[in-house]
């Protein structure tokens, strides 16, 4: 479980905090503690890519992006 705090309402602009299991998606929707708006939040602007380089036998190289598992927030994160 993962706690994201300061997630900011798109109705109300309040801040809030909430704890969630992020889903494969890294989409899902949070309800405001404050005016009960429904707030979308999409993490997978956030997610962090590595670059990898695979060798292969006759020297050639093969680099591919994929995905850490990790996130980089923003200091708020805004509802949609």
């Amino acid at each position: 479980m993962t706690r994201l705090e300061d997630i900011q309402c798109h109705a109300c602009h309040q801040l809030f905090g909430y704890s969630v299991d992020i889903p494969d998606s890294h989409r899902f929707s949070v309800y405001c503690a404050f005016c009960e708006a429904e707030n979308v939040i999409d993490l997978k602007p956030f997610l962090r890519n590595e670059e990898k380089v695979f060798k292969s036998g006759n020297g050639t190289n093969t680099t591919q992006t994929i995905e850490t598992g990790s996130y980089n927030f923003p200091n708020v994160l805004k509802g949609q």
